[in-house]
């Protein structure tokens, strides 16, 4: 807004002076390094010529000479510290914008500048959160609540930013505990999900290993269990028929035996 202002009076007093008035001072130094008479200015003339008459008996007499513009010589020196006034204006204005716009877009400046107030307050451990406090400037604050701060410690005192910035600080490191919570807590059903799986595959490959083993099961195989024992009277009946064929081959035996003596 400055730099517009000195812009727009230069401009003005370029309109209402002449063309060349941007150049002025320039004119000026110039002359002043070359030991230059600075006896003419077309800006600012002193000496022109004037008309006037004189009325004698009956007759009017016109004349023309040369006079003096004593206002001219006050008007050339306001307007020379006028000129240089709004262009010394007009170059620190652009000088701090470009320093400003220095401090509060570079990453180092801004880091240094927050850091110098937390390290005021005992909230800050400059050894251990060192890199939060980066995390803090460039994702938290960021670029816009930089240039807030530093506008608070320009047109207020260091201990209201200071006791600012420490208040952001507490607040950005406990949702940063929250988040770091809140994303444990999300890592340990992950994990639960992972021992379910792990079991839930584990039992499908039972279950598969029990479908191989029921259908080799399903194929047909010899029983090895033994037969039941017989009850007494088979066993008697059995024993009974076997004296009979024994005595029944005895006697063929020895029938065979007759006949082969005879």
């Amino acid at each position: 807004m400055w730099l517009v202002n000195g812009l727009a009076q230069l401009f003005l007093l370029n309109a209402f002076l002449g063309n060349d008035y941007y150049l002025f001072g320039f004119e000026v130094i110039e002359k002043l390094l070359k030991n230059q008479r600075w006896t003419e200015n077309k800006h600012f003339p002193k000496v022109t010529y004037c008309d006037f008459k004189i009325r004698e008996i009956g007759i009017n007499h016109f004349y023309t000479v040369q006079c003096v513009l004593r206002i001219n010589l006050f008007n050339e020196v306001i307007f020379i510290i006028q000129w240089f006034w709004l262009i010394s204006v007009s170059v620190a204005t652009i000088y701090d914008f470009l320093l400003w716009l220095y401090h509060c877009t570079v990453p180092r400046e801004k880091i240094h500048f927050i850091r110098r107030h937390l390290g005021i307050m005992s909230s800050f451990n400059p050894q251990e959160e060192r890199q939060l406090a980066r995390d803090f400037v460039l994702h938290y604050l960021k670029d816009d609540g930089v240039f807030v701060t530093r506008l608070l410690s320009v047109n207020s005192s260091d201990l209201v930013v200071t006791e600012i910035i420490n208040q952001l600080w507490i607040r950005f490191k406990t949702s940063n505990r929250l988040y770091s919570t809140s994303q444990g807590q999300n890592q340990k059903p992950n994990d639960n999900n992972n021992a379910i799986d792990t079991s839930t595959q584990a039992i499908n490959t039972s279950l598969q290993n029990g479908n191989t083993s029921t259908n080799n099961n399903n194929r047909p195989r010899i029983s090895r269990i033994p037969p039941p024992p017989l009850p007494p009277f088979a066993r008697r009946t059995i024993y009974q028929q076997s004296n009979n064929d024994k005595a029944e081959i005895i006697q063929e035996s020895n029938k065979s035996a007759k006949d082969t003596d005879v």
